[in-house]
């Protein structure tokens, strides 16, 4: 039996270390394009779609989403585990080259109102420029933490929630304008993308390289 540091196996300490200092490419990616030329990918389709302040809400849980589909994946079967955390590593280094190579930017609408939603949603536009957009992290990592939830050996209410709350999540992107819709389809081919090469590369032998290396 796999002893647990906390609620994850010590097998999965590593990726879910290594996953956490990836949140911070999304940063690095913006402090580099600072003064670069930023590109628009806005279809007629971002023009016919409404403005949601309430949908912030779904758009803040996706946090908790993948948190709790890393921990479901983090105690699946170990190859599960090294697939997912890997493939989610490998998507983040294409993201940033993205960001590097193609930096996004788009125009938020006014926000009108004083409640909740559009109070949360007003401080999120604020701390969160309107650039670095595609692929959407957000989209990136539901979708990931969803394939990764449908192949454990989680419950099937469970794969169900997972399923129907990224579809919300992906709708929520674009609902409160923090994404444009090609952002969607392109956080899902990044991650699908990462999931292919780290597989196709055996990228779990970099894991186990390091689990020898620290004696596990």
């Amino acid at each position: 039996m796999n002893k647990k540091i906390l609620f994850i196996p010590r097998y999965a300490l590593i990726p879910a270390v290594i996953y956490i200092i990836t949140i911070s490419i999304y940063y690095i990616g913006r402090g580099l394009t600072e003064n670069s030329p930023h590109y628009s990918v806005d279809i007629f389709l971002d023009q016919l779609l409404p403005f949601v302040p309430s949908f912030v809400f779904i758009y803040v849980l996706a946090y908790l989403q993948w948190f709790a589909g890393y921990v479901i994946i983090a105690n699946s079967y170990k190859d599960i585990c090294y697939k997912y955390f890997g493939g989610d590593l490998v998507a983040k280094i294409i993201s940033l080259i993205i960001f590097l190579v193609f930096p996004t930017v788009m125009v938020r609408p006014e926000i009108m109102g004083d409640g909740v939603a559009e109070g949360i949603l007003a401080w999120i536009y604020r701390v969160d420029e309107a650039n670095m957009l595609f692929p959407s992290i957000h989209c990136l990592e539901s979708w990931i933490v969803m394939r990764g939830t449908l192949e454990s050996g989680a419950p099937k209410w469970v794969k169900t929630l997972m399923l129907i709350f990224s579809l919300l999540v992906m709708l929520s992107v674009v609902l409160v304008k923090q994404h444009v819709v090609l952002d969607i389809p392109g956080g899902i081919i990044v991650g699908e993308l990462g999931i292919l090469l780290f597989n196709k590369f055996n990228g779990r032998r970099v894991y186990e390289w390091l689990e020898n290396r620290i004696g596990w």
